[in-house]
């Protein structure tokens, strides 16, 4: 992530970072590869990815097209 940064002089990671001192995972997500995402989640703990399953089948159920 950090090379993809780097070839841009003003992107959304530095501004967040310069403005508000944290990144949303929005943002993140635009630079990282599928790969890393999969890193990051074997990074979280069950009953968090447990959770963003829920939310996510949730979000789903309730967009799905008729």
């Amino acid at each position: 992530m950090k090379t993809k940064t780097r070839y841009k002089k003003d992107n959304a990671i530095k501004h967040y970072v310069k403005n508000y001192n944290e990144v949303p995972i929005w943002i993140i997500l635009n630079f990282i590869d599928f790969g890393q995402i999969n890193t990051l989640f074997y990074c979280l703990p069950i009953s968090l990815l447990n959770q963003i399953a829920k939310n996510c089948l949730s979000f789903v159920h309730e967009n799905r097209i008729q």
